[in-house]
C-alpha cells in the first residue's frame, strides 16, 4: 500500500498530505533530487562544427548509384 494512514487534504494550502511519509516513496524522492535539474547544452561550438557538414545547395543531392 502507497498510503497505509490514508491521504488528506488540506484546505489551507490546498494541497493533499499524508499523516506519515512511506520509507519508499521517500527514499525515491532523495535519490531523484539531483535528477530536476535539467543541463543545458553548449552550443558554443555549433558554428565551428556546422561547417564541416556539406550543405546540399540548390539542387537535390546525388547519390552514388549501384549501392
Amino acid at each position: 500500500m502507497v498510503f497505509p494512514s490514508g491521504l488528506v487534504y488540506d484546505t489551507k494550502i490546498e494541497h493533499y498530505r499524508t499523516p506519515e511519509v512511506n520509507r519508499v516513496i521517500a527514499r525515491i524522492a532523495e535519490l531523484s533530487k539531483g535528477l530536476g535539474e535539467i543541463k543545458k547544452p553548449d552550443f558554443s561550438k555549433f558554428e565551428e562544427k556546422s561547417g564541416l557538414v556539406p550543405s546540399a545547395g540548390v539542387e537535390p543531392a546525388q547519390f552514388p548509384t549501384g549501392v
